[in-house]
């Protein structure tokens, strides 16, 4: 009750007056959700990333609940809340959950190593010294533990959600698969060798995986302009 008066069990309610709510304010929340990320320490981007594959994305390979319905039918374009029923509102909201998920984990400052507020990717673990004090050196070895459990996770847990998710999308045709193929790409770019290995029994699945990758990055060069609030992943080693 306390959620739907607003007050948030607080006994009284509080109205900002801001509207951060649908896809036509989605730029806005990334903005906000950039910064917070830029001060995330390498545990914390390990154990959102974990939360939302597993509760968001894992979510919506249910039969059932709101996060499934988004990934079967998109919301109706530029529809103002007021003009939907309450059920076509949890639909619009739950789709921007999933989206905003997919934007939080495909950003390139999500990944663990890489420092905050600097231009280049240069990643701690390696850029740290390992013949300076014992604190430097400790964070170091620490780097590379986070990183290699951060990778262990990525394919051996985001990566079959991604795929099986994957696959509901393209029975919908939902928008949402540009979303959830941009992460992907970027993970399959990373760690190809990995995901290899971790896909070799099942070679269909792998060929569709490299396929769908080239065809992205193919649709990504040819119309860039479907991606312009997309961040760039391509970067040098």
């Amino acid at each position: 009750a306390a959620a739907v008066s607003g007050d948030g069990g607080s006994g009284f309610a509080v109205d900002f007056g801001l509207n951060l709510s649908g896809q036509e304010h989605a730029h806005r929340r990334h903005d906000i959700y950039h910064m917070m990320i830029s001060h995330l320490t390498d545990e914390e981007k390990i154990g959102i990333t974990a939360r939302l594959s597993k509760e968001v994305l894992g979510g919506a390979l249910e039969s059932m609940g709101d996060l499934s319905l988004a990934c079967r039918r998109n919301p109706q374009p530029f529809a103002p809340d007021a003009q939907l029923s309450l059920n076509e509102q949890r639909h619009k909201s739950a789709f921007s959950v999933l989206s905003d998920a997919f934007t939080i984990l495909s950003s390139s400052d999500m990944r663990v190593g890489k420092r905050a507020h600097i231009d280049d990717d240069e990643e701690e673990g390696e850029s740290a010294p390992t013949d300076g004090p014992a604190a430097a050196q400790l964070a170091a070895v620490k780097g590379r533990l986070l990183s290699k459990i951060s990778r262990k996770h990525l394919i051996e847990t985001v990566v079959p959600i991604l795929c099986n998710l994957k696959t509901v999308l393209q029975e919908s045709r939902s928008c949402l698969l540009k979303d959830l193929m941009r992460y992907l790409v970027e993970i399959f770019r990373l760690y190809k060798v990995e995901i290899k290995e971790l896909l070799a029994s099942d070679p269909t699945l792998l060929q569709e995986l490299e396929y769908d990758t080239r065809q992205f990055e193919k649709n990504r060069q040819e119309q860039p302009e479907a991606f312009d609030g997309e961040k760039s992943t391509e970067e040098s080693d």
